[in-house]
């Protein structure tokens, strides 16, 4: 089998386990950070925000927590890391790599790997009490990489609201961009929701780049700086677009194969 099917079947049973774990009694955290790397984290996840949410984990009665990759053990269900490529990077001193560690198999039935987190996803979980979908937001899935691929930017956003203008928010400033509440002539991009208000007039007199939260998306996910270019449509029609991709069209064809059935 090839590797790329390899990589497709190794995603596949990841998102099994994400999917059958819904409740903290049966689920297993490994947190897997590289304390070499603790200076170019500054700011962010600390040992001691670890040991907080370990407690408030085992209190919601996961089975269990290693709080150092350390210590690691192939019984996790759910890895916490900050990157993809720091969670590999991890293994280069280890005998075995990642996937030969976590698939052993056991009574003949080979184990799913763990599902890839973030420390976003696993505070949430335990402030809603339930361990959630991996996929119900990008903050809660690693990034391909923990460089800030958008540091020298800065970043304002309009008419985002809710929990949604605070995940824009966290995006922004997890690509290493500076995020701007107001709007001025110092901003070089301009994410927008919908094209209208103050700010949105603003830029398109200033001629700011305007793009949506799309574009931070693919930065996030590709670990690259992408062409923005390709992402001005505004954030409220790439929603309109992305549900249109979930949306099976109705076929009379199928529904005739149905009635002659």
């Amino acid at each position: 089998m090839s590797d790329n099917n390899n990589n497709k079947e190794r995603s596949s049973d990841e998102s099994s386990n994400n999917a059958r774990i819904k409740h903290f009694a049966d689920a297993s955290f490994l947190f897997a950070f590289n304390d070499d790397n603790d200076d170019e984290n500054e700011g962010e996840t600390n040992y001691e925000e670890i040991r907080a949410l370990s407690k408030r984990m085992k209190a919601l009665g996961c089975t269990k927590v290693t709080e150092s990759f350390a210590l690691k053990t192939n019984d996790a269900t759910h890895v916490v890391c900050r990157s993809e490529e720091e969670y590999n990077s991890l293994w280069e001193e280890s005998q075995n790599d990642a996937d030969s560690f976590f698939e052993l198999v056991h009574d003949d039935e080979k184990r799913a790997p763990p599902v890839k987190c973030t420390f976003e996803f696993a505070r949430r979980s335990v402030e809603e009490k339930k361990v959630l979908d991996v996929h119900s937001n990008i903050l809660f899935r690693p990034p391909k990489t923990s460089e800030k691929i958008l540091k020298g930017l800065k970043i304002c956003q309009t008419s985002y609201t809710g929990p949604r203008r605070n995940d824009v928010k966290s995006l922004i400033e997890r690509l290493g961009a500076e995020y701007s509440k107001p709007f001025d002539k110092t901003c070089t991009h301009l994410c927008c929701y919908q094209f209208e208000g103050k700010k949105y007039e603003k830029a398109v007199s200033d001629g700011t780049t305007i793009v949506s939260h799309a574009w931070l998306e693919a930065c996030y996910v590709s670990g690259e700086k992408v062409d923005a270019s390709r992402y001005m449509r505004s954030g409220e029609e790439e929603d309109r677009l992305a549900q249109e991709k979930d949306v099976v069209p109705d076929s009379e064809a199928e529904e005739e194969q149905e009635e002659e059935e």
